[in-house]
């Protein structure tokens, strides 16, 4: 893992062997051992498992790294050029004269050249040195905007799993409870306690959650491959959520301060303003294109050519200040200076959309968030609700003033009420998780902080939805 990377994980980062940044102050955590496949995994091991095996991450990093020495390359042109020739010739000549002896001979001469070049004034030096910082701002926030979805692709899975497995547990007791009535309501039939409609109502009823179960054990495998995709098979995610999930990460006064909040903090708009300013530079460059320059040039040669007996050896240096000047170029100034102004108008429309479309996302974001808290509390009363109604039909069946099948109804409602309570706890856990990334703030310490949701360890006896 890089530097950055290891920087945006935070406390995850610690526990990761592949870590090359500097650590927090302090002692540093003993690294967590290795998951075993079989054994329930936790969301911290998920995301250090699919760091090891998720593809994208060394793309990531190959990506950031490019970025940086692009960054860097930026300020080459304005530190010192050092640069060696040399040359070894043959030659070979006639000379003939009236006034001098005639000259046939061949020899061989040498040549070795050492110059250094210092670039004194550019017109954009200092829009090319800060180019420079710019672009490697910008190698970090797409780097980090990186980080974001890898992270959120996690949580999104790990919860997926979570979600499809206590469907199919609710689905599984729905199935077992209407089997058993299934066998209740025959034997009553066969007495004459129970009507043949009593009996196809409950046939039609089992068969219809044996579908149900059938469809949600599907579902998790599904969930569980697209987990294994990023993480390998064979690891099994630990209990899910308990009931209210504490609120995640940054906290503002209203929805207004979270819209203003995105639209400077989200990543896409970080990331378009950075370009924005370097484009900005780059017509300052380009206008430099056409405006004269100063160089001071040193340079040390060494001729060798005596092995001719004209010939001599002669070493020289020369220290010098180079103007130069362009005056024609093809039109490539020209023509550099209208794309890099045309780069800016561009990328300046893309900020204003940018930002729009954060404030749209941060809207949408915060309203989910509370969306799925109401939701949440609502169906936490429905839940009571029906289990009270529950019991009421009991009392009412064992009085003879409810059925059979009012008791059916009454089973269904409060496992259906109990799913759905706990599929929201999920829905409000990735609201969380969009609402973060939608200010571009979702990091290792978000994810670190919602592990301490899935600390409780089941056993293969405790399967219930608390």
């Amino acid at each position: 893992m890089s530097g950055p990377l290891a920087r945006l994980l935070g406390p995850l980062a610690l526990l990761a062997p592949l870590a090359l940044a500097a650590q927090p102050a302090g002692p540093v955590p003993t690294p967590a051992a290795a998951p075993v496949p079989g054994d329930q995994l936790t969301l911290t091991e998920a995301v250090l498992l699919a760091e090891q095996r998720d593809a994208r991450v060394p793309v990531s990093l190959a990506i950031t790294r490019a970025d940086l020495a692009r960054a860097r390359l930026e300020r080459a042109p304005l530190l010192p050029q050092l640069s060696a020739s040399a040359s070894v010739g043959y030659n070979t000549q006639e000379v003939d004269s009236e006034f001098f002896p005639a000259v046939d001979e061949s020899y061989r001469d040498t040549t070795a050249a050492l110059e250094l070049r210092q670039a004194v004034f550019r017109w954009d030096m200092l829009s090319r040195w800060d180019r420079s910082d710019l672009r490697a701002e910008l190698a970090r926030i797409e780097e980090h905007g990186r980080v974001q979805d890898f992270l959120a692709r996690i949580v999104d899975r790990y919860s997926a799993v979570l979600e499809a497995r206590a469907a199919q547990e609710f689905a599984e007791a729905e199935a077992r409870s209407l089997a058993e009535e299934q066998r209740t309501i025959r034997d009553r039939e066969s007495v004459g306690l129970a009507t043949r409609t009593g009996v196809r109502e409950t046939e039609a009823r089992a068969a219809l959650a044996e579908a149900e179960l059938i469809g949600a054990q599907d579902r998790v495998l599904e969930a569980e491959q697209a987990l294994a995709e990023l993480i390998g098979p064979g690891y099994a995610p630990p209990q899910p959520l308990p009931p209210n999930p504490p609120p995640l990460g940054t906290v503002t006064e209203g929805v207004e301060a979270f819209v203003a909040l995105a639209q400077t903090q989200a990543l896409e708009v970080q990331a378009l303003a950075l370009r924005r300013a370097i484009a900005e530079s780059e017509v300052a460059s380009a206008k430099a294109e056409a405006l004269p320059q100063l160089d001071l040039i040193g340079r040390y040669s060494d001729d060798d050519s005596s092995d001719s007996p004209l010939g001599q050896q002669r070493e020289a240096s020369r220290i010098a200040l180079q103007l130069s000047l362009p005056i024609y170029s093809g039109g490539a100034a020209r023509h550099g200076l209208q794309a890099a102004l045309a780069e800016e108008d561009s990328l300046r429309a893309q900020l204003d959309l940018a930002r729009r479309q954060a404030a749209q996302e941060a809207r949408n974001a915060w309203r989910a968030v509370d969306t799925a808290y109401r939701r949440l509390a609502a169906l936490s009363a429905a839940a009571d609700a029906a289990t009270l109604a529950l019991q009421a039909t009991r009392d009412g069946v064992e009085i003879g003033r409810r059925t059979q099948l009012d008791l059916l109804a009454a089973q269904s409602a409060e496992l259906r009420a109990r799913r759905d309570l706990v599929l929201a706890r999920y829905a409000l856990l990735r609201a969380l998780t969009r609402r973060e990334a939608a200010i571009g703030d979702l990091r290792g310490e978000d994810v670190a902080r919602l592990q301490t949701l899935f600390n409780r360890r089941v056993s293969g006896a405790d399967t219930r939805q608390d």
